[in-house]
């Protein structure tokens, strides 16, 4: 028999406990009771993930697009079938906001379910010891690019995570995920807004975007998020890049490259044009927005 779902009270209880864990550490007993809650949530989004066989054997920093605004739904259910795959015998430590660990509260509770702070020397500690990374370099600029450009991988000029591969020596697994854009409508990035109410000081946000959705129509800001509407999401790993060696639409690179920018820039736009490819196929496969 299934083992009844822990109760909202219970799941608190469990990731409040004890000492605030180290960075690199994960509570996997906790991280088992939050996957009952993810179920549902799997279910609500027709949620499919593929490729997972394609994850390297070995550690890895997994690079993915960042859709739905604050609400990175699919990065919870990605984790999910994380842990389904393997069993709960390998972790993935996912880079948030900084923000997300100003409260203590909430600091503790991220940190037991292994989430860090997005952070390169953050990034680094976890790879150094041989877990991998999840990061989504978009961040704020590609999260709340407007509904128009949801199959577009965008990650601006942000490099850094180039730089944390090539001096981890670990290979980029890219993820991409389709449907998480269509949870509601960004109508706009909102950056001229962004700059006038001083965004980037206080928080670090680059947007201040306006959103359509339910229940209340338009919402101003990157908080609060609508509800978010059952879009069928897929989610792809495609092959790993290894860009310290030459493969096919690339030549071997190593750490004296990150020192120049268009190097760097040179294998930002490898990792991009791979994962833009994958998103263009799954857009094809897509019959109606929402419905997939």
């Amino acid at each position: 028999m299934n083992a009844p779902m822990p109760s909202v009270a219970e799941v608190w209880q469990r990731i409040m406990s004890g000492p605030e864990p180290r960075i690199g550490d994960v509570d996997m007993d906790a991280v088992r009771i939050v996957h009952h809650y993810l179920d549902p949530m799997s279910k609500y989004f027709r949620y499919e993930a593929r490729g997972l066989e394609r994850i390297p054997k070995e550690h890895t920093l997994v690079v993915a697009n960042h859709s739905g605004g604050k609400l990175p739904i699919d990065m919870f259910l990605f984790g999910h079938a994380w842990f389904n795959h393997f069993r709960f015998q390998r972790g993935i430590f996912p880079l948030l906001h900084d923000v997300l660990f100003s409260a203590p509260p909430l600091r503790r509770s991220f940190r037991r379910l292994g989430c860090i702070p997005a952070h390169p020397k953050n990034a680094r500690v976890v790879l150094d010891m041989g877990e991998s990374v999840l990061v989504l370099p978009g961040g704020d600029y590609e999260t709340f690019r407007p509904y128009s450009e949801r199959y577009k991988v965008d990650f601006g000029r942000r490099t850094g995570f180039i730089d944390v591969a090539m001096r981890a020596h670990v290979p980029i697994t890219p993820l991409v995920t389709i449907g998480s854009h269509e949870i509601f409508f960004v109508l706009t990035r909102g950056e001229r807004l962004a700059k006038w109410f001083g965004m980037k000081a206080l928080f670090r946000y680059n947007a201040f975007p306006i959103i359509f959705g339910l229940p209340f129509g338009l919402y101003f800001g990157p908080v609060p998020s609508p509800f978010p509407l059952p879009s069928k999401m897929v989610s792809e790993v495609i092959e790993p890049i290894y860009l310290h060696k030459e493969e096919a639409d690339h030549r071997a690179y190593d750490e004296g490259d990150l020192e120049h920018t268009h190097a760097r820039l040179e294998m930002q736009h490898v990792v991009v044009k791979r994962m833009q490819e994958a998103m263009t196929r799954l857009a094809a496969e897509r019959k109606l927005p929402i419905i997939g």
